[in-house]
C-alpha cells in the first residue's frame, strides 16, 4: 500500500510529461523553422534548416531573393518547392547539388528568360519540374537539354509565345506537357523527339492559348505524328487538311549598308515571305516605332519605310520586324547620311547567300560635287607637269649619251701623252735669235741696227736649258718639232 501513492502520482504526471515532450519538440522544430518529421518550411534568414530534411517548402518569402547556394548541403532533399517568392537569378546548373532530388517546383517566383541562364536546368535528373505562373516567353532547345528522366513538365500560366523546333527532344521519358494559359498562336509536333514517332507520345495540354486556324500546324499532317493530332482534338483546324501549312516569316535581306546624301527622299523596302502573310513593323534608331517625333517625317506603307527628306540626324540602325503565327524574322538597315547637294541616290546591291539566310550589302552612288571636280582637274594638271619635266630630263640625257657615242671628233688626249714640262721663268723681253758664235745677227748688233748685244748671262742660261721633249706619237698623225 506504501507504493500506491507513488504509482498514482506517476499516473497523474504522465500526461504532463508527454505534453512537455511535445512542447519541447515543437520548440526545437521552431528553432530550425517549421518542421514535421522530415519536412521543413522556412523563409527567415535568421533561422537554420536541418540538412536532414527530404521535403523543403519555401513559401511566401516576399521580395527577398532565395539564395540557392545556401542549400548545397541538402544531400537528402527529394522535393524542393519555392513559391510566391522572388528569385534574382538562376545560374547555370543551379540545382546540380541535389543528387536525389526528384521534384522541383518554382511557382510564382518571377522567373523569366532574362533572369535564368539557358543551362539552369541542364542535366537535372528530376522526374517532375513545375515552372508555373512565371514570366517565361520563349522556350529554346537549350532550356531542358539532357533531362532524360523528366516525366512531367508543367509550364502553365506563363507568357510563352514561341517554342523552338526540337525544344523537347531531350525529354525522352516525357509523359505530360502542360502548356495551359500561355500565348501560343501555333503548334508543331516537331518540338518533340523522334522517340515518340508511331508511339503514344506525351499528353499535351494546349487549353487557353491563342491558337489560330489561318493555317495548318507545321508537320501535323505527317502520318507518324498521329499521337500529336489526338492531343489537339479540341482544335478543329488541326484536323482540316485543306489548309495550307504554316511557314514562318523570313526576310530576303538580313543586313544592308546604305549611304545617301542628305536632303533627298529615300525608301527602304522590307521584302518578306511566309504563310500567313507576315505583319511588318519598323523600329527607328532611337528604339521607338514609326511616328516618333524625333524622326519626323518618317512613315511606312505596305512594309516600306518612307523618308520624305533625309537629314544628317536620321543616320543609324533601322530594323524591320516581320512576324506571323509560325515565327519572327528581322532585317537590319544601317543608314549613313553624307552632307552634299540635293541629288537622288542610286543604290546598288551585292548579295551573299548563306545556308540560313542571304546577307546583302547595299552601297549608294551619290553625285560628285563641283568642288571635287576642280580639285581632281588641278591634280591631273600638276601630275602632267611633273611627268613632262621628268620626261624632258630623260630625253636630254639620252641625246647627250648618243651624241658622245656616235661623234667623229677625236679628243687630243687619245693620241698624245704629254709628260711634265719645266716651266720657264717669265722673260721681260723676247730672246733674240743667236748665230753660231753666240751673237745676234748683224742687223741686231750694236751700231749695226741699233740693237744692244745679248748679254752672256742669256747665253749661259740658254746653254743650260734642257732640250724640249720629243712628242710621243700614239696615232698615225705626224708632228714637227717647234
Amino acid at each position: 500500500m506504501a507504493h500506491a501513492p507513488a504509482g498514482l502520482l506517476l499516473l497523474l504526471f504522465l500526461p504532463l510529461l508527454s505534453a512537455w515532450h511535445v512542447h519541447a519538440q515543437s520548440l526545437k522544430c521552431h528553432l530550425i523553422c517549421q518542421c514535421v518529421n522530415h519536412t521543413a518550411s522556412c523563409c527567415d534568414p535568421g533561422k537554420t534548416i536541418s540538412n536532414k530534411v527530404t521535403y523543403l517548402d519555401l513559401d511566401q518569402c516576399g521580395q527577398s531573393s532565395v539564395n540557392l547556394s545556401s542549400l548545397h548541403n541538402f544531400t537528402l532533399l527529394e522535393v524542393l518547392v519555392i513559391q510566391r517568392s522572388s528569385l534574382a537569378y538562376l545560374e547555370a546548373q543551379a540545382f546540380g547539388t541535389f543528387p536525389v532530388l526528384k521534384t522541383l517546383t518554382l511557382a510564382d517566383v518571377g522567373l523569366g528568360n532574362a533572369t535564368m541562364h539557358q543551362s539552369a536546368f541542364k542535366g537535372l535528373q528530376v522526374r517532375q519540374l513545375g515552372l508555373m505562373k512565371n514570366q517565361l516567353w520563349r522556350i529554346s532547345r537549350w532550356t531542358f537539354r539532357q533531362m532524360t528522366l523528366l516525366e512531367i513538365l508543367d509550364l502553365a500560366d506563363n507568357r510563352i509565345t514561341f517554342i523552338e523546333e526540337g525544344a523537347f527532344t531531350s525529354l525522352s521519358s516525357l509523359r505530360v506537357l502542360n502548356l495551359d494559359g500561355n500565348r501560343l498562336i501555333t503548334v508543331t509536333p516537331l518540338w518533340f523527339s523522334l522517340t515518340f514517332v508511331n508511339s503514344s507520345g506525351p499528353r499535351v495540354n494546349l487549353s487557353n492559348n491563342e491558337l489560330t486556324c489561318d493555317c495548318q500546324p507545321k508537320g501535323i499532317s505527317q502520318p507518324e505524328y498521329g499521337w500529336f493530332r489526338k492531343s489537339l482534338a479540341n482544335i478543329s483546324c488541326a484536323q482540316n487538311s485543306s489548309l495550307e501549312e504554316c511557314s514562318p516569316a523570313e526576310v530576303d535581306r538580313v543586313y544592308q549598308d546604305i549611304v545617301v546624301i542628305e536632303k533627298v527622299p529615300l525608301t527602304l523596302p522590307c521584302v518578306v515571305r511566309g504563310f500567313p502573310a507576315p505583319k511588318i513593323s519598323w523600329i527607328l534608331p532611337n528604339g521607338a516605332p514609326v511616328g516618333s517625333p524625333e524622326f519626323l517625317p518618317i512613315s511606312s506603307k505596305n512594309g516600306t519605310l518612307i523618308i520624305e527628306l533625309v537629314q544628317l540626324r536620321f543616320a543609324g540602325l533601322y530594323a524591320c520586324l516581320a512576324s506571323n503565327v509560325a515565327g519572327t524574322s528581322v532585317a537590319l538597315y544601317s543608314l549613313q547620311v553624307l552632307a552634299g547637294p540635293t541629288t537622288r541616290p542610286t543604290i546598288t546591291t551585292t548579295t551573299t547567300t548563306t545556308r540560313s539566310s542571304s546577307v546583302t550589302s547595299t552601297t549608294a552612288k551619290p553625285s560628285v560635287p563641283p568642288s571635287f571636280g576642280i580639285i581632281m582637274g588641278m591634280s591631273l594638271v600638276f601630275a602632267s607637269l611633273i611627268f613632262g619635266l621628268l620626261l624632258y630630263g630623260l630625253l636630254r640625257r639620252g641625246c647627250k649619251l648618243l651624241k658622245q657615242r656616235f661623234s667623229h671628233e677625236v679628243p687630243f688626249n687619245m693620241f698624245v701623252n704629254t709628260p711634265n714640262i719645266l716651266t720657264l721663268p717669265e722673260n721681260p723681253r723676247p730672246i733674240p735669235q743667236m748665230d753660231d758664235d753666240g751673237f745676234a745677227p748683224a742687223e741686231q748688233r750694236p751700231g749695226e741696227g741699233g740693237v744692244t748685244p745679248i748679254p752672256q748671262t742669256y747665253q749661259h742660261y740658254q746653254s743650260e736649258l734642257p732640250p724640249p721633249p720629243e712628242p710621243v706619237m700614239t696615232g698615225p698623225a705626224s708632228w714637227t718639232r717647234i
